[in-house]
């Protein structure tokens, strides 16, 4: 019975260490890099990043996780942001105006705020 236990295992750790020597298939293709521009008024070009994981959605209201704050702070402009203190500054409004105790802000965007594409952003794209 002894000698059928250590078979066994012997067995199974023949088939684990096959299974492992697999070596690794080569990279056939040659990623294609663009270069980033330093000029920030630059129109189109393209982002790539690696994802550690799938994000469940990419609406900035939806999000849940830290990874996907940070995912989403790659893709989107706010209306305002933090600056290097965590004091608020504008992004992509230019001015902002607080009423009836902080419940209601009336934004002015900036006439320069662009979509990706080009189109301009206004108040009605909300």
């Amino acid at each position: 019975m002894k000698s059928l236990r250590l078979t066994i295992v012997f067995i199974l750790f023949i088939i684990c260490l096959s299974s492992c020597s697999e070596k690794p298939k080569p990279i056939t293709e040659t990623p294609q890099i663009n270069p980033l521009s330093s000029d920030p008024d630059e129109k189109g070009g393209v982002h790539k990043t690696a994802l550690f994981k799938e994000e469940a959605s990419l609406d900035p209201a939806l999000v849940q996780t830290e990874y996907g704050v940070a995912l989403i702070h790659q893709l989107y402009d706010g209306l305002v942001k933090f600056g290097p203190y965590l004091q608020i500054e504008p992004a992509l409004a230019k001015t902002w105006t607080i009423y009836e105790n902080g419940t209601r802000y009336r934004f002015a965007l900036r006439e320069n705020a662009r979509f990706h594409n080009g189109q301009p952003v206004t108040a009605d794209d909300a």
